[in-house]
């Protein structure tokens, strides 16, 4: 594989595992080519995400597959069920890709497996030469492997093609495995699957199978992160950690470990069932349970337990389970009671109704890409506030107020010269950042010069980010006093 391209997003181990089998000695997976890296690549991009589904057409590739055209339909699961590609099923089922994807002809990856089985079946009845014959029963435990990826995907098992069921077709080549697997996971039986077997005791074979299975539900889905859980233990029960050998999902191409990680925008992923895939979101902290017996929640929900008795408010007892749900709610309850005199704009208190974050300056530690996209979301959210009316200030206040720039401190900023109160935009005025730091902005280099003996102290030190909107300097001072001197902050409040 070029050093060029992304590595699978899949587990090491189940890398490993797969090449180990005989059935792909001398096989390249598709999850080392160009092709997926570029499918992969596209799918890891939170503003701009391709489609898992996007049709995969290739117009006289050479290496590649007949069929593959714009005009036939076929996604990139429907190709790797074509080549028995093991690898790349399960790295496309991840990215969520759908099972049953139907193509122009409604056929579905299994449906395609299917066909490539009774196809290699059908040429290995003919081969004599006993080489050649081996070659060619490694090729069929390809497809059938994938098939089985497909079908612990829990993929319509009573699809036909070439109007043969899978079923019937899994009967036709005498693959018990396959026969097995489809009755487990509900697969009609029908009349014609009992004519493939010739003898007494495969019919009964047959039969007894089929009885086994019958009463039986369908196997819980295996979860597509191929930890080896079913889905309902792992990402169905809970959002997990996102790997950090994978590519980051904020589409800068890099590492997740190498990027977002390393600015503390931790990515978790979670079954989406309405959308049936692995849905990835970014958090605040690591996980829920590393958060929840942090020393600084627990300082955190001390000082919002005071706040609320101060307040008037109930605080309820936070869980691991309703954690971010119940802080936030208790969050937005504190922010309210605090709007009426003015510590709180009510603009920037309507933004944060409207989104699932509370903004803060990054000073250019944290993803370009999310941030870019909070700042998107949270100031269209500002727009829609001034378009529904009832505030009396101009909308260049307002903006002013609670408006947000890309690294999510203040849009509109003011010259952090000495005595200086010169506003960007106001009069004409330009303002410039330092050319060290890039965030502290000035509107003339005599407003630089009398703001150096303190500045120089914090340009470029983990402390200094970019100026923030009033009502952050409030919710800073909320969240910093648990470390300071929550006595302090009370009588501010």
């Amino acid at each position: 594989m070029s050093s060029k391209l992304s590595k699978p997003l899949l587990p090491a181990e189940l890398i490993a595992d797969v090449q180990r089998k005989p059935c792909m000695a001398n096989y390249t997976s598709a999850v080392f080519e160009e092709n997926l890296h570029n499918h992969r690549v596209g799918c890891c991009n939170w503003n701009a995400p391709s489609s898992p589904d996007s049709v995969a057409a290739f117009r006289g590739e050479v290496g590649v597959a007949t069929g593959f055209t714009m005009e036939a339909g076929r996604t990139h699961l429907h190709l790797a069920a074509t080549e028995g590609d093991v690898l790349a099923a399960c790295e496309l089922i991840r990215l969520g890709a759908s099972v049953d994807a139907l193509d122009s002809g409604g056929l579905t990856p299994l449906a395609l497996a299917a066909g490539a089985i009774s196809k290699v079946a059908a040429v290995i009845a003919t081969l004599l030469a006993v080489e050649a014959r081996a070659e060619a029963e490694m090729v069929l435990k390809r497809f059938i492997w994938v098939a089985r990826v497909l079908i612990e995907q829990h993929a319509d098992v009573d699809q036909k093609e070439n109007g043969c069921s899978i079923l019937e077709i899994a009967c036709s080549v005498r693959s018990w495995e396959l026969v097995k697997l489809l009755l487990k996971h509900k697969a009609k039986p029908s009349q014609k699957c009992h004519s493939y077997f010739h003898s007494r005791s495969d019919k009964d074979r047959f039969i007894s199978i089929a009885s086994s299975y019958a009463s039986n539900p369908r196997p819980e889905r295996v979860c597509p992160c191929w930890s080896g859980k079913t889905l309902a233990q792992c990402h169905g029960a809970t959002a997990q950690p996102y790997p950090l050998p994978f590519l980051c999902v904020c589409g800068s191409k890099k590492k997740y470990q190498k990027c977002c990680y390393e600015r503390s925008a931790w990515v978790t992923e979670k079954w989406a069932e309405d959308d049936q895939r692995l849905q990835q979101s970014f958090s605040s902290a690591p996980t829920v349970a590393d958060y929840v017996t942090s020393d600084k929640f627990q300082a955190m929900q001390a000082v919002m337990e005071k706040l609320a008795k101060t307040n008037g408010l109930s605080l309820p007892t936070l869980c691991q389970s309703t954690v971010r749900a119940e802080a936030r709610e208790t969050s937005l309850g504190l922010l309210a009671s605090l709007v009426p005199s003015g510590r709180i704009d009510p603009a920037y208190f309507y933004a944060c109704k409207q989104v699932d974050f509370f903004p803060r300056p990054y000073a250019r530690k944290h993803s370009k890409l999310l941030c870019e996209d909070m700042q998107l979301r949270w100031n269209a959210a500002v727009d829609k506030y001034i378009l529904r009316g009832g505030d009396s200030r101009s909308r260049f206040e307002i903006e002013r107020a609670a408006k947000i720039g890309r690294w999510n401190g203040a849009l509109i900023q003011t010259c952090e010269g000495v005595g200086c109160t010169k506003v960007e935009n106001v009069e004409g005025t330009v303002l410039r950042k330092c050319s060290r730091c890039k965030i502290s902005v000035y509107c003339s280099q005599q407003c630089q010069r009398s703001a150096w003996p303190a500045h120089k102290a914090i340009c470029l030190s983990d402390d200094q980010h970019e100026q923030m909107l009033p009502s952050q300097l409030v919710v800073k001072t909320i969240a910093d006093a648990p470390f300071k001197d929550p006595a302090g902050v009370f009588s501010c409040l």
